[in-house]
Order: structure tokens, then sequence, then C-alpha cells
């Protein structure tokens, strides 16, 4: 269900959630003495980076188990009773029947992870209201172009990142294809 929320007002739903003052888990913290884990989470530069990372976990997780739902539910039960009937163990299925029947699944989750990541902006972009990360400790590729390119008016050097990010995303792409799937299909 998260995945269909608007990350802009995802990120305005957290901002508010885990403001230092009067954010919802800091009050809830603070009421049940717990003033130690009552933390500053996206104002301070150790701690933005972790909240970033968890908001998106929250928001695309159940978008990928549905994806690996889909192709774990693709696999006949059929091979893994046969695998049984033969002797085979649990790790033996795994590694010979389930992995390679989501071969395919995992290659694409693995690229829309490596391309989401590389390319978060709205989110970071919100949160922040536009003017980057406390030290810019947050800020991703993406803001950092945009913010180049709108805030600095140096357009030049923003389209010369946006081309640099796209040759990163394709040569990261090409290297996640060779390490993780290295034989032909």
């Amino acid at each position: 269900m998260p995945y269909i929320i608007n990350s802009v007002a995802v990120a305005f739903m957290f901002k508010f959630f885990l403001h230092n003052q009067y954010g919802g888990l800091n009050i809830i913290l603070r009421s049940i003495n717990l003033n130690k884990l009552a933390l500053d989470w996206i104002g301070d530069p150790k701690l933005v980076n972790f909240t970033l990372a968890f908001i998106a976990l929250w928001k695309y997780m159940g978008y990928m188990m549905v994806v690996f739902l889909g192709g774990l539910q693709s696999i006949s039960f059929d091979i893994y009773e046969s695998a049984s009937i033969d002797g085979a163990t649990g790790w033996q299925s795994f590694r010979h029947i389930t992995l390679p029947g989501i071969k395919h699944i995992l290659k694409l989750n693995l690229f829309l992870n490596l391309n989401g990541a590389l390319g978060m902006f709205e989110m970071p972009f919100a949160m922040f209201n536009g003017m980057g990360s406390p030290m810019g400790v947050a800020d991703t590729f993406a803001v950092k172009t945009v913010l180049t390119a709108f805030t600095y008016q140096d357009y030049g050097l923003a389209s010369a990142l946006g081309v640099v990010m796209m040759a990163a995303i394709a040569l990261l792409v090409f290297l996640q294809n060779k390490v993780f799937f290295r034989e032909t299909d």
C-alpha cells in the first residue's frame, strides 16, 4: 500500500512524524520515558541517511515483495515435489529450483533498486524544502544536479552531471549483470 502513495506526500508525512520538537515519534518516545532515543532524525547529519533509507525501505518493500511473490508463484509446485521425492534437501531445492526460477525477477528488482537509489530525487528534495540536506550529507546525485541548475544557475554543469549520472547507471547495470548473471540465458 505505501508504494501507491505519492513520494512527496510520504516525504512530508515523515518530515512531520520525525520532527525533532513536535514529531510524533519523539513525542511517543518522550512520553514513555525514552528521552535518549528522541533524536533529531532528519536534522542530524549522522542519522539523516539512515532515516531516508528507512523511509525508502518502508515505501518500496511492499512492491518488491509483490514482485517476488509473483515470481515464486510462477514456479510449479510439481518441480518441488519431484525434487523432494528424489531426496533433495531444502537448500538444494532453493539453490537449483527457486533461484533459477526467479532469476529474471531478481535481475529486475536489482535494476529497479539500483536505478531508484541513484535517481532518488523527490523524497530528499521535498523533505528538505528544496534547499538540500543538513551539510549536504543526504543530497542525492539528482538533487545536486537540480540544485546546480536552478539554484546556482549553472545549466551546463547540471547537464554534464545528468550525462555522468546516466553513464554511471549504465556502467553499474552492466557490472551488476556481469557479476550476478554470468551465464547466458
